[in-house]
């Protein structure tokens, strides 16, 4: 029954993974999405103070956890299989450091600013400014390692655009 929340038929279970890189890092990200919605609803559960809607929150819980460890575990399975490109595991840590970064200089920012300390905060801003072009390179890297062997055809002849020299 924890497969199916993955999306994957019960006979998954026995099967080697022969998924692209793309499709199990929407399935971890789906597996998140799901967790986030199920503590949502045991939020709203206990607040409501419904022991039956409660219980049920808390069971969807377990299992959205469980399903999400199994999306990482698969995940992690095919990176070290070899079914996954090797870079991608380099970009996506480069990925979540990049996020990190914006973090750390968004909380500066706002403690300078409630200072205010303009040298500082411009320094911080200018700081996630420099994160944030960091994270688009890396998603960007990020995305062509995943996509490799998914490569579209050039097509051949002019191009008809804007930027045409």
């Amino acid at each position: 029954m924890l497969i199916g929340l993955l999306g994957l038929p019960a006979s998954a279970a026995e099967q080697p993974l022969d998924f692209s890189a793309i499709e199990l890092e929407g399935r971890v990200r789906k597996a998140h999405n799901r967790v986030r919605r199920a503590r949502y609803s045991l939020r709203k559960a206990k607040a409501s103070g419904d022991a039956s809607a409660l219980r049920d929150a808390q069971d969807r819980l377990s299992m959205a956890k469980r399903g999400r460890q199994r999306a990482r575990e698969s995940l992690r399975a095919a990176v070290k299989k070899g079914a996954v490109s090797p870079g991608y595991l380099e970009s996506k840590r480069g990925v979540k450091k990049a996020l990190n970064d914006i973090r750390r200089a968004r909380r500066a920012l706002r403690k300078a600013q409630k200072r205010g300390n303009d040298e500082a905060a411009a320094k911080a801003s200018s700081r996630m400014l420099g994160a944030k072009r960091r994270l688009k390179k890396e998603r960007a890297k990020m995305r062509r390692t995943l996509l490799k062997g998914r490569r579209k055809k050039k097509k051949s002849g002019r191009k008809r655009g804007k930027r045409q020299r």
